[in-house]
């Protein structure tokens, strides 16, 4: 994954992922894989089972986040911000993807009008 061969890191974490299920860090690299491919559906669903396995994974939870905001899915992307923020509080960068999400929110918003 980190030498940009993502299909070939697809391959390896699904593998993991299917001889040891309960791993969540498999499904959380498998949906980042995903998400780095721009198969936003799939990684959402990998995001899940990261968190069925493991509820307070912060990777996934701010990987949801980040998930959302390709989706235009804002205030699903805020809750998702918020769920890593109680994880780690002391976050600053989910502090600024909870702005920079209202505030695409809020745009999103005002152009319907």
């Amino acid at each position: 994954m980190d030498e940009g061969e993502l299909e070939m890191a697809k391959q390896c974490f699904l593998h993991a992922a299917t001889l040891e299920p309960a791993w969540a860090e498999a499904w959380n690299r498998l949906a980042t894989v995903d998400y780095l491919l721009g198969n936003y559906n799939y990684s959402l669903k990998e995001i899940d089972k990261t968190l069925e396995l493991q509820p307070r994974h912060f990777g996934a939870l701010s990987g949801k986040g980040l998930v959302y905001l390709k989706l235009q899915r804002f205030q699903n992307a805020i809750d998702a911000f918020q769920d890593a923020q109680e994880v780690c509080p002391a976050s600053d960068s989910m502090k600024q993807n909870i702005d920079y999400a209202q505030a695409l929110k809020e745009e999103a918003m005002s152009m319907r009008l």
